[in-house]
């Protein structure tokens, strides 16, 4: 789960990798698209293997846990990064949701994976007027107290979530 608090450097260099490694993938499934007629209905996406949602799924947590912003300077600035944060978020979760896991998996990977996400969301959205009125007091210290219980909720739940995505090949997107 994404913390206020970033892992830099081993991720931008799984985040390359990764990326490499699914545009290779998603490549190598394209076909032409001949012999389809102009007002041909595409086909449900398939659902992935295991190993495609992994690596998909990986890619994309990499790449958004990759992105850092620079540290609040000012209470002003606390709030700009939450909100770019929880917009982060609300992407990768957008992301993530149009992923067709292995069907023996959807249930498992809702549970233990996209609806701890939509709950982190909720928790930042929810704390998020709370944290605008601190800082407007211009008080950095106040403003990032006012998003600590959402923060350490966010923690929770990922620690929750750990065991499973660890598990299921997911480390990426803790």
């Amino acid at each position: 789960m994404h913390s206020p608090i970033c892992r830099c450097g081993r991720l931008r260099t799984l985040a390359s990798v990764l990326t490499v490694a699914a545009a290779i993938l998603l490549l190598a499934g394209c076909k032409p698209s001949g012999g389809t007629s102009a007002g041909a209905s595409p086909s449900p996406a398939r659902a992935l293997t295991k190993e495609e949602y992994v690596n998909q799924a990986s890619v994309l947590c990499s790449v958004s846990n990759g992105k850092t912003a620079p540290p609040a300077s000012t209470a002003a600035d606390y709030v700009a990064i939450l909100q770019s944060q929880i917009q982060s978020l609300k992407d990768l979760q957008a992301k993530l949701q149009s992923l067709q896991p292995p069907a023996a998996d959807k249930a498992k990977l809702q549970q233990q994976f996209l609806d701890p996400k939509a709950k982190t969301i909720k928790l930042y959205e929810d704390a998020l007027p709370a944290v605008q009125k601190a800082a407007a007091t211009g008080d950095l210290a106040a403003t990032r107290q006012a998003f600590q219980p959402a923060a350490q909720q966010s923690v929770d739940l990922a620690k929750q979530a750990e065991p499973f995505l660890t598990s299921y090949g997911l480390s990426a997107c803790i």
